[in-house]
């Protein structure tokens, strides 16, 4: 798949496999399939702090014709201690940095109206945030699945109702569309790093979960092209394993990246540290906080919890409860309204956590809307009735 850049910079892409370098945009390399990453003739650091999402960094994004966002990115960090932060990654759309690389797989493919069937091997997180960006404009999206003892059953359930066909097979033979290690992906990711630079924290280390590579070696490009772009930063990127890493990726990010195996203890009591502060984080991402902590003057990327965001309605959402009538009044006569701001107005008489059921709900039966603003320098959701209701 390649589509060319409608503006005046120019885009390359580059295999890290074989080599070969073409202009343009190549999800994958068109010699040999292998990983390809692209490059700028022109980087300009030019924030739009007007927008709440990884978005605010277009100039240092491909330029596409349409975004597709869900509010992805822009996630908060949280300091733990004196010298050690956390970026919460689970505060995403589907609860997955996997968001960032789903928005701009997404915009790639409406700007290019490349409407086809997708099929693709189940990864969690990943497959589920892809399709729950893509199902509407692609024809069909198949996933094969080749170990069920492996898959989050809660995954499985929402692909289902999202549409796409899951499959209980092992199909090798298949030319997959789309594939989570593709340039696009790299794109998405590398923000993190922008955030992080943007917001300033005094650490030195940037500490990352890691199996394929893929996201310290997005990191790593982030921090490359901030350089190019003129801003000035003395970060460094360390990936945190559970054990032997395969990941041969990170030899493409050269000396920039420092591999770190951790031991079971250390994240066992980083996984108890974060449940207690209500941070819920499978072993890998404790091990990121762990090795954070060790070095100090870091912060740890959590990326996916246990805890998954409700994407689609699992009862009877048409069904209008007496609190969701009440706050329909409100957004009726007020517009436009945070959560919090729709608790106060109901002058607290529910819970502020019903308040939040209740619109969840409502969400997802389409009476009311949501968008983000920027407010204060942080990320803000408000409410309001949709336009057809």
């Amino acid at each position: 798949m390649k589509a060319s850049v409608n503006n005046v910079d120019r885009v390359f892409s580059t295999c890290l496999f074989c080599g070969y370098k073409s202009e343009g945009i190549y999800l994958r390399c068109p010699k040999c399939g292998g990983l390809t990453s692209l490059e700028y003739s022109y980087l300009k650091w030019n924030i739009d702090r007007k927008v709440p999402s990884m978005w605010r960094y277009s100039s240092l994004l491909p330029r596409l014709k349409t975004n597709v966002t869900h509010g992805e990115g822009f996630t908060p960090m949280r300091r733990l201690s004196k010298d050690v932060y956390v970026k919460l990654e689970d505060r995403n759309p589907t609860g997955s940095y996997a968001d960032r690389a789903s928005s701009i797989v997404a915009s790639y493919m409406v700007s290019y109206n490349k409407k086809e069937s997708v099929t693709v091997n189940y990864l969690e997180d990943f497959t589920l945030s892809l399709t729950y960006y893509i199902h509407r404009y692609v024809d069909s999206i198949r996933v094969l699945v080749d170990d069920p003892t492996l898959v989050n059953p809660i995954e499985i359930v929402l692909l289902e109702k999202l549409g796409a066909i899951v499959e209980f097979k092992q199909d090798n033979k298949t030319t997959h569309s789309l594939h989570y290690m593709n340039s696009l992906t790299i794109e998405g990711l590398k923000t993190i790093a922008f955030e992080i630079i943007e917001r300033k924290p005094r650490i030195e280390h940037i500490v990352v979960p890691t199996v394929s590579g893929l996201l310290a070696y997005s990191i790593v490009k982030g921090l490359r092209e901030a350089k190019e772009a003129g801003i000035n930063h003395s970060y460094s990127v360390v990936a945190v394993t559970l054990g032997d890493t395969h990941a041969t990726l990170l030899k493409h990010a050269g000396n920039d990246v420092k591999v770190v195996k951790v031991e079971s203890r250390d994240v066992i009591k980083s996984m108890i540290k974060l449940s207690k502060t209500g941070i819920w984080v499978k072993p890998l991402s404790a091990a990121a906080l762990a090795e954070a902590e060790n070095r100090g003057k870091s912060i740890a990327l959590l990326t996916s919890s246990f805890r998954k965001p409700l994407l689609l309605p699992l009862g009877n959402v048409n069904k209008v409860s007496r609190l969701g009538e009440q706050i329909l009044s409100v957004l009726k006569s007020y517009g436009e309204a945070t959560a919090y701001e729709i608790w106060e107005l109901l002058e607290k008489k529910p819970s502020l956590r019903g308040v939040y059921k209740a619109l969840r709900t409502l969400e997802q039966s389409g009476k009311v809307c949501i968008k983000y603003k920027v407010k204060g320098g942080r990320r803000v959701k408000t409410y309001s009735m949709c336009k057809a209701y």
